[in-house]
């Protein structure tokens, strides 16, 4: 596009008319911010196309025009489309007409250096679209942004000079403010005699919210696949292999029949342990000391928003602090479980959370890459963010130094020459960086967002520096390490993978060519030792061509013609949109202690809203009124007596809330007397602007106990009395087995 508005450019030029020509160009929405590979990127803004943020409706906007000396120049000052019509007339010496633009301005005196009138910006979308957003009009005034919601009557308020990504709704701090640009907002649609969408009888908040989360399971990438194949024994999604439909709210649940690594070494008898990024479920026994592991320390979720001894991280299911960044404490404790079990056969894994964003590292890492020149950058087919690149050197630095920290207790014990270790990634890189010359990032399907490397030590076994070339899975691991640790073994479903035994170690055999596939949001591809066939279903030469830059399809018809039953065959089997998970989340499973509830799995009703868009590490807030509610969707596994106990916030001033626990005919009442009210934090560690949410230091608050009956229901938390403008800010439930 770029290089046709230059031609159009040079075009005018040549033909001696540029001097006597407007032009301008802009886009008539946000980004599409979806696609293999993240067609495009907002940030920092928040969302984008068919949505009511800032992704999704502001836009570039470029005026050349005769007679303006100010070339190059940029305007902070928002404006927008229904400028167009004056702001061309008087460019063009033409007479304004007012009432075929009674919304818009002029921008010449802008463009000539003076200041604009303040004014609002109004956009009104009464409908809901085709590509997700809600009916909601919004209001644009200075720094302030109000969204007013036609479902639910919600009003949400952004201070966009402070919080431009829209991360948090301001509108319960700020009353007086929202309330007049709501006035404004009502009185400008009044006055134009806009339409107002009806309410429709039928409407269910919960089922609207399923609808939206739904569009984003879809467009947005499955972070973990490669993580929970490594995990897995299997790769059959037609059995409903994980039975995940997301990556957060539960729907990332690696199914109960599947034998994992860890399960197998346990029952061979090694000591088993986990430290780090689970993200496989958190409530036993999706939990991983139901999974195999007999030690674990970490988080559960996807991405955790603080990395410098973060809270609300557990030990074996019971809450507890971190201590330094969280890279090194994983390691440390990698560290101690290798030297406690010395004297007998372990197996370890360290599921490191970084270099997943937030971009946070420790000033002895970040300051050596802060000022540095980069020698090895992305591709000319894409944009790099050269502040998050350093950000994440910076932080493989620090891998790097980590990893060697485990080798070196090894090597301390003697038992580096009995020990098997492995190094790998779970996808492509996280932005657009240097990748080898390989196309795409994380959540592409292409090679560079699903090659990683792998790298195998074994001293005395496998040859040092060795290189093997033949293609690979995740899928694999489970099979080679248990074939080179001489395990007989059985799994409840079938392998997909192979043991990579006779490549590692030289044993002369006959290796087939395979057909290794990677699917994401619906795009599919497939590679062989020599090809790759796209989601576009263009084909491409790895060996000649690893940066897929020429479709050869009408070359090779023959090769695309295999390929594509191959993909055809392959969906046949897996069907992998037919799922639907129907599984509630366990609370007190006879085995395990320990239950948590946090945010990312509930649901919430009325005016409460979750503090981030993404789901994973964020908490409830405005919770306002007595209908507000949040629910979870449990089966209760075993009758008993539980301890209750909250993870919250509370500012002084709202004092008092009275609030319930409830799962069917058992209830359990509590209230706020203590203010814990911390600011967001996160941003002073960040080195590059997060998208994700912003974290708090929650606040425990013992409800006391509740008996829980066995069975299906939906456990409750709703407020009986708020004598202040809230209840409280939300992070999670904790569930403790008397």
């Amino acid at each position: 596009m770029d290089d046709a508005v230059g031609m159009v450019l040079n075009s005018l030029k040549e033909m001696v008319l540029d001097e006597n020509t407007i032009v301008i160009f802009t886009s008539d929405n946000g980004g599409v911010a979806a696609g293999d590979a993240f067609a495009t990127s907002n940030l920092p803004l928040r969302a984008r196309k068919s949505y009511q943020f800032e992704g999704g409706i502001r836009e570039p906007y470029f005026i050349k025009a005769p007679g303006l000396t100010r070339g190059g120049e940029k305007c902070e000052t928002p404006v927008s489309g229904t400028d167009f019509y004056p702001t061309i007339l008087e460019l063009a010496g033409l007479k304004q007409r007012p009432k075929e633009h009674s919304d818009g301005i002029s921008l010449v005196p802008s463009l000539k250096g003076k200041q604009l009138p303040e004014r609002a910006l109004i956009w009104h979308y009464p409908h809901y679209g085709n590509q997700g957003g809600e009916p909601s009009s919004i209001i644009r005034k200075g720094d302030w942004k109000l969204i007013h919601y036609y479902e639910d009557g919600r009003d949400e308020l952004y201070n966009l000079r402070t919080d431009l990504s829209e991360t948090t709704d301001v509108s319960a701090k700020n009353p007086e403010i929202a309330s007049r640009l709501h006035a404004e907002l009502y009185e400008y649609m009044k006055n134009v005699g806009a339409k107002f969408p009806q309410k429709d009888p039928e409407y269910n908040a919960q089922a609207e919210k399923e609808y939206i989360q739904n569009i984003v399971n879809k467009l947005w990438p499955r972070l973990e696949k490669q993580r929970k194949e490594m995990l897995s024994s299997e790769f059959k999604p037609n059995k409903d292999w994980w039975g995940v439909y997301s990556t957060s709210e539960g729907g990332e649940r690696m199914n109960l029949d599947e034998t994992t690594i860890a399960d197998v070494f346990k029952k061979a008898g090694y000591a088993t342990a986990a430290f780090g990024k689970w993200h496989n479920g958190m409530q036993y026994p999706y939990h991983p000391n139901a999974r195999g592991f007999d030690e674990f320390y970490g988080f559960c979720s996807g991405h955790w928003g603080d990395y410098f001894s973060p809270q609300l991280l557990e030990h074996n299911g019971e809450i507890v602090q971190g201590n330094g960044f969280i890279t090194d404490d994983l390691t440390d404790k990698a560290m101690a479980f290798i030297n406690n079990n010395k004297n007998k056969p372990f197996f370890l894994y360290v599921p490191y959370n970084t270099p997943h964003s937030p971009m946070q590292i420790p000033d002895k890492w970040w300051n050596k890459f802060k000022n540095k020149k980069l020698k090895m950058l992305a591709d000319e087919r894409v944009k790099e963010d050269i502040p998050f690149t350093r950000a994440a050197l910076a932080m493989c630095e620090n891998i790097d130094w980590n990893v060697g920290r485990i080798m070196d207790k090894l090597k301390e014990l003697n038992l580096e020459e009995n020990t098997i270790v492995l190094y790998l990634s779970d996808n492509g890189p996280n932005s657009w960086r240097w990748n080898n010359g390989m196309k795409g990032r994380k959540g592409s399907t292409d090679e560079g967002g699903v090659r990683s490397p792998l790298i195998v030590r074994w001293p005395g076994k496998i040859a040092s520096g060795s290189q093997i070339d033949e293609i690979a899975g995740a899928i694999d691991l489970l099979p080679t390490l248990a074939d080179m640790a001489g395990i007989n073994y059985r799994t409840q479903n079938s392998l997909d993978g192979c043991s990579l035994k006779p490549l590692l170690m030289k044993i002369n055999s006959v290796w087939n060519d395979r057909l290794i596939f990677s699917s994401w949001n619906g795009n599919i591809s497939v590679r062989s030792q020599k090809y790759r066939l796209d989601y576009q279903r263009k084909l491409f030469n790895m060996i000649k061509d690893p940066g897929q830059y020429t479709d050869i399809s009408n070359v090779e018809p023959k090769v695309t013609s295999l390929l594509k039953k191959a993909v055809e065959k392959w969906k046949t089997e897996v069907s992998t949109n037919k799922f639907k998970d129907e599984r509630k989340f366990p609370v007190g499973h006879p085995n395990f202690k320990f239950t948590q509830l946090p945010a990312s799995d509930g649901k919430a009703f009325g005016k409460i809203v979750r503090s981030n868009q993404y789901p994973n590490g964020s908490f409830f807030t405005n919770w306002t009124t007595l209908d507000d509610k949040i629910t979870w969707d449990v089966e209760v596994l075993s009758d008993g007596n539980y301890e209750v106990e909250i993870y919250y916030t509370c500012p002084v001033k709202d004092l008092g809330a009275t609030f319930q626990l409830s799962f069917c005919s058992d209830s359990l009442i509590s209230k706020i007397i203590e203010a814990h009210d911390p600011p967001l934090r996160g941003m002073e560690n960040d080195r590059v602007k997060r998208t994700e949410s912003y974290v708090k230091d929650f606040k425990p608050l013992k409800m006391g106990n509740i008996h829980l009956k066995k069975g299906n229901g939906e456990l409750t938390l709703k407020a009986l009395d708020i004598p202040g403008s809230q209840v409280m800010d939300l992070r999670l439930i904790e569930i403790t087995r008397n």
